[in-house]
């Protein structure tokens, strides 16, 4: 799935969660009465509750049915969905041991130098190699962004506002970069086009 459906896709979910958390009507949709498994449901309702609510209950003893009454309402499950995407997400640009040898692991590459050597000894070619083992795992991918032309290209993983949109292709960047530069009356210096990468 690529960048723009996946910003969109969550711009959505994200509207949906609104709605269906400010409904007083709280109910949950009849796909999910045998959808999850128990193991799931549970999941759910510990990552979701606080540990006040859950000591009051005890799981193991519920049926599924008994469980869905406890999560109660969609918004929990989107909720639950959502965070479990951006987890994920967020998991894949990861620089760990654990993560560096689970993605040398999907790609059969147990022997590569990087098994062992600690990600906080890497150099800029490492860190280089690494990031295109993890574009072939399909971890992450590249994403273009516009930004002022004040931000430097080694400073874009630490912008603190970063741009509202990032684009899937340079040459989409370009376009929405004239776009901009046309609608917003900037100058051509003010802004320009930097890459980095997203996870997947």
């Amino acid at each position: 799935m690529n960048i723009t459906t996946r910003t969109v896709l969550r711009h959505f979910l994200a509207r949906l969660y609104m709605e269906l958390d400010s409904s007083e009507t709280a109910s949950i949709d009849p796909f999910f009465e045998t959808f999850f498994t128990k193991g799931e449901l549970k999941e759910i309702i510990h990552t979701s509750y606080d540990a006040k609510k859950l000591k009051d209950l005890d799981l193991d003893a519920m049926d599924k049915e008994e469980l869905l009454e406890v999560i109660e309402d969609d918004s929990i499950i989107l909720d639950y969905f959502m965070e479990q995407w951006n987890a994920q997400t967020c998991s894949h640009c990861e620089i760990t041991q654990p993560s560096v040898r689970t993605t040398l692991e999907q790609l059969s590459l147990q022997s590569h130098y990087l098994w062992c050597k600690r990600p906080e000894q890497w150099n800029a070619y490492d860190l280089s190699n690494y990031r295109s083992l993890q574009v072939k795992a399909g971890k992450i991918c590249r994403v273009y962004g516009i930004y002022m032309a004040s931000v430097k290209a080694e400073d874009v993983e630490k912008v603190t506002t970063p741009p509202n949109r990032f684009y899937d292709s340079q040459e989409l960047a370009e376009t929405a970069l004239q776009e901009l530069i046309a609608e917003k009356n900037f100058s051509p210096e003010e802004l320009h086009i930097l890459s980095l990468f997203a996870g997947r």
